[in-house]
C-alpha cells in the first residue's frame, strides 16, 4: 500500500505523517491527543514532556497487558508488534 503526507493536531501542535491508512492513523491520533488531554487536565502545570512519558508508559502498560493475553491466548502478536512500530515511527517523544 503506498503511504500518503496527512497533517494532524496533537495537543494543538501540528505534525507531518506518511501513512499507509489514514483513517487508523486519524483514530490513533485521537486517542493519543485524548490521553495527552486526560493526563494534562489531571496534572495542571506539568511539563509537556513529563505528560509525554506518563502517556507512553500507559500506552506500553496497555500493550504489554494485550501481548500477555495473546500469549495467554495463543493469538498471534504479530499485530500488536506493527501497532507498536507504527506508533515508535509516527510519533516519537521529543524532550521539552
Amino acid at each position: 500500500m503506498e503511504k500518503k503526507s496527512i497533517r494532524v493536531t496533537i495537543l494543538g501542535r501540528e505534525y507531518p505523517l506518511r501513512v499507509e491508512n489514514e483513517e487508523k492513523a486519524l483514530k490513533v491520533v485521537a486517542y493519543v491527543d485524548s490521553l495527552l488531554n486526560d493526563l494534562i487536565e489531571k496534572n495542571p502545570g506539568a511539563p509537556t514532556s513529563t505528560v509525554a512519558v506518563i502517556a507512553a508508559l500507559n500506552i506500553a502498560e496497555q500493550l504489554f497487558d494485550l501481548k500477555e493475553h495473546v500469549h495467554n491466548e495463543g493469538i498471534d502478536i504479530a499485530d500488536l508488534v506493527g501497532v507498536l512500530s507504527y506508533l515508535r515511527e509516527n510519533f516519537p517523544i521529543e524532550a521539552g
